[in-house]
């Protein structure tokens, strides 16, 4: 912001980079289908943003993960790509000489893969791997997790990892959901035998082998990112994920589930949603009562009409008020999709939590209360009728007054837009326990991360 008006300072064409690493096929445009991230990779005093391109499979679109660097200015550089950084995926076979693309958002943990306090670059892509990088763009030794270095993956996925110390051994681990098959070995090969009725959670130290318990196979595809934080009040911290997308036949799959960080199911899990739950689960205290809660709507890319929010204390038992529907108020009352995932923050500065939920293409921001009435007077609408909004809102103080802004973007009048609304409620780490998707800059899904 310049003299109280945004200007753009800077932007760049992905597919021009994507270019730059030599894939197969030359590419005049790709797909951002994912939040970005932001980080010092480096340490070098400025920050970075990590972004991941090209979208699904089906799209045929190069895909890969660009790093942009801001040296010593407050611009990006004019190359815009860190020295070593432009990675675009393997091409997966049938995939006519594009390479395939990423959908998953990354992630970047201190220390995620050995004790050494530099910065990794960690994400899963439909490329059949889950790839780990060095903060220069080198591969951490033992990556990508790959079905041809001896790793029972013969799928990748859109999930994003979480980044978390689930097994309390003082490292952060590495936890995402995926589309795999259920693999046995045959002759040499990880996956010589194939069950292709089940889908996994994966749980990864970062040498690339298994947390001891995981994976957990479910009996639908795992397109929701995992949340970690601890549900039972054990000082651990636990995974929540929802189950998504219906590809698996013959199985139900509407389930959201929690474990422990051993694999061992919480008490009062897994509980049943209305349909595919491809969103990724928000949480925080709810109630008010010490614990953390499990907030999540339902939908999927492939179906967005689900209209129910649930919530969940953290043995299983549902939060009164929930699961609930709202409507959008602006043009006219319509159902909130619940597809994308929720924002927690108090943003009214009352002392109670909200709920912030953009549906898929609704004309605004829908604020839900603790207890699942909706909050006209909060709500915020775009008052666009023919255009909407396709990602989760953010909460911060982007002007530094010291108060929140609610942020997002859509649609207007045809072209892409950022919309900004002011908040009276005061910028505190109280306020914001659940700001953002993955709940914060780094995409960590991590209540416990700051």
């Amino acid at each position: 912001m310049v003299g109280g008006q945004w200007q753009k300072i800077w932007e760049r064409q992905v597919a021009v980079d994507i270019n730059a690493a030599n894939p197969p096929v030359q590419q005049s445009h790709s797909r951002i289908e994912s939040p970005i991230v932001i980080a010092d990779l480096n340490q070098d005093g400025w920050l970075e943003i990590v972004v991941t391109t090209g979208g699904l499979p089906a799209h045929g679109i190069n895909g890969g993960t660009l790093v942009y660097s801001f040296p010593g200015s407050s611009r990006c550089s004019a190359t815009g790509r860190s020295p070593g950084w432009t990675k675009w995926a393997a091409g997966r076979p049938g995939a006519a000489q594009t390479a395939t693309g990423m959908a998953s958002s990354p992630a970047q943990p201190w220390a995620i893969l050995t004790a050494i306090a530099i910065w990794r670059v960690v994400w899963e892509g439909e490329d059949r791997r889950i790839h780990a990088y060095h903060h220069n763009g080198t591969v951490v030794a033992g990556w990508p997790f790959y079905r041809w270095n001896g790793d029972p993956l013969a799928r990748g996925g859109i999930s994003s990892p979480a980044l978390g110390d689930i097994d309390s051994d003082g490292l952060l681990e590495i936890v995402v959901g995926g589309t795999s098959p259920r693999c046995t070995p045959l002759d040499g090969d990880p996956c010589g035998i194939v069950d292709y009725n089940v889908a996994p959670v994966w749980a990864i130290n970062g040498d690339s082998t298994l947390v001891p318990g995981w994976p957990k196979y479910l009996p639908q595809l795992v397109d929701s990112s995992p949340a970690l934080g601890d549900l039972d009040g054990d000082g651990q911290l636990d995974i929540v994920v929802g189950t998504g997308r219906k590809q698996i036949p013959n199985n139900d799959g509407r389930f959201v589930y929690a474990w422990r960080g051993n694999g061992n199911p919480l008490p009062g899990w897994p509980q049943p949603v209305s349909t595919w739950t491809q969103s990724s689960p928000a949480l925080a205290d709810l109630d008010g009562n010490g614990g953390l809660d499990v907030i999540v709507g339902c939908g999927h890319m492939d179906d967005a009409s689900c209209y129910s929010l649930y919530a969940w204390r953290g043995n299983g038992a549902t939060i009164g008020g929930f699961p609930t529907t709202s409507s959008t108020t602006h043009p006219t009352s319509q159902p909130l999709s619940t597809m994308l995932s929720p924002v927690v923050a108090d943003v009214d500065g009352n002392g109670q939590l909200d709920i912030l939920m953009a549906g898929h293409n609704s004309p605004g921001i829908t604020v839900i209360r603790a207890d699942g009435q909706l909050q006209p007077d909060l709500t915020r609408n775009q008052h666009m009728p023919q255009d909407g909004l396709y990602a989760p809102p953010m909460v911060a103080d982007v002007d530094n007054d010291g108060l929140l802004e609610t942020i997002t973007v859509g649609e207007a009048n045809g072209s892409a837009a950022l919309y900004i609304w002011d908040e009276p409620g005061p910028a505190t780490a109280s306020a914001t326990l659940w700001p953002m998707h993955r709940h914060d800059n780094r995409r960590t899904g991590n209540y416990c991360f700051t």
